[in-house]
């Protein structure tokens, strides 16, 4: 997310990491100053968003994207946390 935040921002653009906890949840979210979806330069491959939110499903989390408030995307990723004594879930 960070990776792909830098680059879409570019040398002179602004990158906003935040981590926080929620009950339950270990959030992560990031925002850029970049060009947004739908005006990425060609050439601009990551991996792609449908895996990574195929990937967080898995792990019982939650991937939100949208235009954030630095005018580029944001990328809010939540994670269940397991509370002291829980068993970790099977993968």
């Amino acid at each position: 997310m960070i990776g792909n935040a830098v680059r879409a921002a570019g040398p002179q653009g602004t990158v906003d990491v935040r981590v926080s906890a929620e009950t339950g949840w270990a959030v992560a979210q990031v925002d850029d100053d970049g060009p947004g979806f739908g005006e990425i330069p060609p050439g601009f491959g990551s991996l792609g968003l449908g895996i990574v939110q195929d990937m967080v499903a898995g792990w019982g989390g939650e991937l939100e994207i949208r235009r954030g408030v630095l005018g580029g995307c944001c990328v809010r990723l939540r994670q269940p946390v397991a509370a002291p004594g829980d068993e970790e879930p099977e993968r």
